[in-house]
């Protein structure tokens, strides 16, 4: 077994998928273990917090593991009170200082929000960023430092004033940022300015002026040419969903996936014709069932189209897909991945 080269045994063990049998095959022999241990440390995901202590303890006390770890998950469970909180995020603060090449980050508290400190004296770069914290002086400083930070999933939505104009609006700020997912709709704004992004989600945003609408119209004209996929949940005001549609084919016309609109704008002509506008598009995405005519007609009005998907139950990510040019079944599609928004 030792005559094998590392790349045969590489080449084998992608496919094993249980993360029991790694644990054996790494304890198997010499050969083994290095190119086991590379697949079993590589994306750790941990969904309590009891996982997490062990976990990290385990990189303090085997320091070769460290490298290894590009992607590290950690969800608390749900409705949970951490009873010693300091001394919880001291074991994830001392693990994360020792991770160098972690690519992507995904930490996310249910009872209060992640701690900022924890990031303190960070050296790795990543890719891709999902969290939940406030935004400080420790945060901004994280942030400034990831230079080739790609996408940014920023679950607070909770965000005072203060914090929010705390956020630079330079392109110098995030500089490699493509893919934004942002719970407040003023910190998107300051996100978006000076970016030229590709996938943009924002949340909490219906039930705002029209004046905010006229900043995010504004925002595109400036910062869209390369937007291929948008999420927002747009009005219930037909003029203002007309106004910032036309503005959007006009300024992204590389969009290729469209939502939220709700599924009675999608029955009225004049809102057809306005989507009619986007050159690209393959995915429209809606509120509610779309039902099958005006489906139809918005198919025939937008030659590119390939998929209405209506959002079922937005808690579960439960969708109804309908393929259409050419016309297909409609089918379920879960969807917590946010695939329908990612792969535009």
């Amino acid at each position: 077994m030792d005559r094998l080269p590392p790349e045969l045994w590489r080449e084998m063990l992608q496919h094993v998928t249980v993360r029991k049998d790694l644990y054996a095959l790494s304890a198997t022999c010499r050969a083994l273990n290095p190119e086991a241990e590379f697949f079993l440390y590589k994306d750790v995901e941990c969904t309590t917090r009891s996982s997490t202590r062990e976990m990290c303890a385990l990189f303090v006390d085997i320091p070769r593991t460290c490298p290894l770890v590009r992607s590290l998950k950690i969800i608390d469970e749900v409705g949970v009170r951490i009873p010693d909180a300091e001394e919880y995020w001291q074991c994830v603060a001392a693990a994360l200082r020792i991770l160098p090449r972690l690519e992507t980050l995904k930490i996310l508290n249910s009872s209060t929000q992640t701690p900022t400190w924890i990031f303190s004296n960070c050296s790795f770069s990543l890719n891709e960023l999902h969290c939940d914290f406030t935004l400080d002086a420790t945060s901004l400083s994280f942030l400034q430092a990831q230079r080739h930070l790609l996408f940014f999933r920023w679950a607070n939505t909770r965000l005072a004033a203060e914090e929010i104009e705390s956020i630079p609006e330079e392109a110098d700020f995030l500089p490699s940022l493509q893919k934004l997912e942002v719970g407040s709709p003023y910190a998107a704004l300051r996100l978006m300015t000076g970016h030229q992004l590709t996938h943009v989600w924002v949340e909490r945003l219906r039930e705002d002026t029209d004046e905010v609408w006229q900043q995010y119209t504004a925002i595109f004209g400036s910062s869209s040419t390369r937007l291929r996929s948008l999420r927002m949940i747009f009005p219930f005001g037909k003029r203002t969903v007309q106004s910032v549609l036309t503005a959007l084919a006009r300024d992204a016309p590389a969009l290729r996936s469209l939502g939220f609109l709700s599924w009675y704008h999608l029955q009225d002509k004049e809102m057809v014709d306005t989507l009619a506008m986007f050159k690209s598009l393959r995915s429209v995405v809606s509120w509610g069932i779309v039902p099958s005519d005006a489906v139809h007609a918005l198919a025939k009005a937008c030659p590119t189209l390939r998929v209405v998907a209506c959002l079922h139950y937005s808690y579960s990510h439960e969708y109804v897909v309908m393929p259409v040019n050419p016309k297909g079944v409609p089918r379920p599609l879960h969807d917590p991945e946010n695939s329908l928004w990612r792969d535009a």
